[in-house]
């Protein structure tokens, strides 16, 4: 068992992030805040398989921090969590993670979409979340094509994309319910 993971954990690796990357397409396309935050803290998990076995301890710490994180915003309505103590205890936790696993120059990549992440997903109003995200994927984008995670590449690509047509589509939903509500009665102008 040991050698076909040796031989094949490159292979497994790709495997993970690939069902990380449907779970995080996947949660775009909710309009709950609660919900975007359970698909994420799910596919959080899948994220710390990945760069584990691709041996990336920075992404490794980023991502099991975010899924503490994922899963405190997810309570955020439910518990009336509010504090502004909160994102900037994960800004903090996330620092210190990649610091301790520091690697190279593009560790700071992690760390600044982490940041950003930590930042949109705090966001109760679901489509700011979904704009404030798109740094993130950008800034992650890099880390994985620099280091060959392809699943993590293509899931940054994919999530701008999923992004882009969930907007989209809450854009068209909302000009459609415009166009079906009467126009208002403007008041009678005084004599």
């Amino acid at each position: 068992m040991a050698a076909f993971y040796r031989t094949h954990v490159d292979l497994l690796a790709q495997i993970a992030g690939f069902i990380a990357m449907g779970l995080t397409i996947l949660s775009f396309q909710f309009r709950k805040h609660g919900w975007i935050m359970a698909m994420m803290t799910v596919s959080s998990v899948f994220w710390i398989l990945h760069y584990v076995m691709l041996g990336l301890y920075p992404a490794v710490a980023i991502n099991t921090m975010n899924l503490l994180r994922n899963y405190i915003y997810g309570l955020r309505e439910k518990k009336n969590i509010n504090s502004k103590l909160i994102p900037a205890f994960f800004v903090v936790v996330a620092a210190v993670s990649v610091i301790s696993t520091w690697e190279n120059a593009w560790s700071v990549l992690p760390l600044l979409a982490s940041v950003t992440a930590t930042i949109a997903n705090w966001q109760t109003q679901t489509k700011r979340l979904k704009l404030l995200s798109c740094p993130r994927y950008g800034l992650w984008l890099i880390y994985d094509l620099i280091n060959g995670a392809w699943a993590g590449a293509a899931n940054d690509i994919f999530s701008i994309g999923s992004i882009a047509v969930s907007l989209a589509k809450q854009r068209w939903d909302e000009k459609r319910a415009a166009r079906q509500d009467p126009i208002p009665q403007s008041e009678p102008l005084p004599h």
